[in-house]
């Protein structure tokens, strides 16, 4: 009986682990700017990116994957709630428009 009672809560526990979507987005910082600047502009910019739309959250860590480039790469997302409850990401749009690329096309 206390068997099937522990293996429902792990259960459930890996699924919610699964189902956690990864935003994150490696890019490549503006050439103009320090990784510091960037990381500081990015963070102050993606709150008020879509004026119109519901802020989600704001991710930055300096580094790729690995902690590997953490003076020219970073980690970074930029999301927004849409009106159906479903995650709009801006990352790639706002990383462009501060003059940085992405590392994937």
């Amino acid at each position: 009986m206390f068997g099937k009672l522990v293996i429902v809560p792990v259960a459930l526990t890996l699924l919610s682990l699964v189902a956690a979507a990864d935003y994150r987005l490696t890019v490549n910082k503006p050439p103009c700017m320090s990784i510091g600047n960037f990381e500081k502009t990015f963070e102050a910019l993606c709150p008020v990116f879509k004026s119109d739309e519901e802020f989600r959250s704001v991710y930055f860590h300096r580094g790729a994957s690995g902690g590997a480039h953490n003076t020219t790469q970073a980690q970074v997302y930029c999301l927004y709630n849409n009106a159906n409850g479903t995650v709009q990401e801006y990352t790639k749009e706002l990383t462009l428009q501060l003059g940085g690329s992405t590392t994937i096309a």
